[in-house]
């Protein structure tokens, strides 16, 4: 009984660090995040209207990818019409950025969504 008393207290403190770990890299993921170093392949997620991140940051070459894990039909479509994705719900589109610059890009069925991802 004594073996299970000191047992169960180190268990927990096990998990709980493995817990701290995967939120503190997660928050620090390179590509997710304005700031973040830029990373060779990324992901957007629309929900709730809104494209997360909203300022993605990757190296040349990289392929986002954006999938619609909202209820409505969204697009992600370039500011400068260089790619135009319609998505339903729970599809996914990608796009390679092939050369540095901020490309700006939004939502042409909801005005108010809009997104850049910055590539260097």
């Amino acid at each position: 009984m004594r073996t299970v008393r000191v047992l169960v207290p180190v268990v927990l403190l096990s998990l709980a660090l493995v817990g701290c770990g995967s939120s503190s890299k997660k928050a620090s993921s390179p590509g997710t995040t304005a700031g973040a170093s830029p990373s060779s392949a990324s992901a957007i997620s629309i929900k709730d209207f809104t494209f997360s991140p909203s300022t993605l940051q990757v190296k040349v070459g990289a392929t986002v990818k954006v999938t619609n894990d909202d209820s409505p039909t969204h697009t992600w479509t370039g500011d400068d019409g260089s790619w135009d994705e319609r998505l339903s719900p729970g599809s996914s589109a990608t796009h390679t950025f092939d050369k540095a610059g901020t490309f700006s890009y939004h939502c042409s069925i909801h005005s108010s969504m809009k997104g850049t991802v910055v590539v260097s």
